[in-house]
């Protein structure tokens, strides 16, 4: 038989979680009625992996155009020494360095370098990825260890870079440019898919991670693109049914997106928006706190 004293604390908490719930959708409503104004980038600091091609050059060329300092990072230097050179042709800031991301050691010595040479990152936009489209029994061993190897382990080897000196200033923002496929999985996409689950997971329990310590300023966003059209598509478009809702968008109108996503410290950026109502979210970048408080 339940005491009363139990009874009493299971009410007390049922409560605290009622008014947390109430609480964190309030201030979503709040926040959306009157929205902040989005952040300046001026003199930031934002290192950018994949930044040679696709989707992450882009997302270069729009930082720059808001007076960051960015920091490209790409396995292939001819492309991402272009990037860095359109961006100070522009009168720009931007350093180029050749980096193989799933390498441990190489993103360690990168990191390294780019403390050394060019100062504290505030912006981590982990943005490097490769997908093999093939139905999952034709999908080699060696492209399975290269996707999780830049899919996963690459965001991993790089927070662990940069995220203590955000922790110890109490200020930076980490970005993942996952996928759909991270929450809509989909056939001859196995593999990638897995990754990218793995992604979306790795965030949110380090979100949840992070909003446990005293005033915690390092912000967290999440971006979930569709199919978007750049050279990981160069296989055929593993499959969709209604191209009208779901929109293959070039790489710049999804980059240009991602920063805004960025400077209005959005914590889940979905592209298109119906992509985070599939997935669950009925309010689409609403918070997700509320769900977490009962643990």
């Amino acid at each position: 038989m339940l005491s009363i004293q139990r009874i009493s604390y299971d009410l007390f908490d049922t409560f605290r979680l009622f008014a947390f719930h109430l609480y964190t959708y309030t201030e979503y409503v709040f926040k959306k009625l009157l929205p902040r104004p989005p952040k300046s980038l001026e003199g930031e600091i934002i290192l950018v992996t994949g930044s040679g091609r696709g989707i992450g050059r882009f997302i270069c060329l729009e930082l720059a155009s808001h007076g960051a300092t960015v920091v490209c990072w790409s396995k292939s230097p001819g492309p991402n020494e272009e990037v860095a050179q359109q961006i100070r042709q522009r009168g720009g800031k931007a350093f180029a360095y050749s980096v193989d991301v799933g390498d441990k050691k190489a993103v360690e010595q990168s990191a390294n370098l780019v403390k050394k040479e060019v100062g504290n990152v505030t912006i981590v936009i982990n943005n490097a990825g490769v997908m093999k489209i093939s139905p999952f029994l034709d999908t080699s061993e060696t492209d399975v260890e290269s996707m999780f190897s830049v899919n996963i382990l690459s965001h991993i080897w790089v927070i662990k870079q940069f995220l203590p000196k955000m922790l110890e200033v109490n200020k930076g923002h980490l970005v993942s440019v996952c996928s759909a496929a991270g929450l809509l999985p989909t056939r001859n996409l196995v593999s990638y898919s897995s990754t990218k689950h793995a992604v979306h997971g790795l965030y949110d329990a380090l979100r949840d991670e992070l909003r446990m310590r005293n005033d915690n300023k390092v912000k967290i966003t999440s971006v979930y693109p569709f199919y978007c059209s750049t050279a990981m598509l160069d296989g055929g478009i593993p499959h969709t049914r209604f191209p009208f809702l779901f929109p293959i968008d070039p790489p710049e109108v999804v980059a240009a997106k991602i920063v805004e996503g960025i400077r209005s410290e959005v914590e889940y950026l979905y592209t298109p928006r119906l992509v985070g109502g599939l997935a669950g979210n009925v309010f689409m970048d609403c918070p997700v706190e509320s769900s977490r408080c009962v643990w």
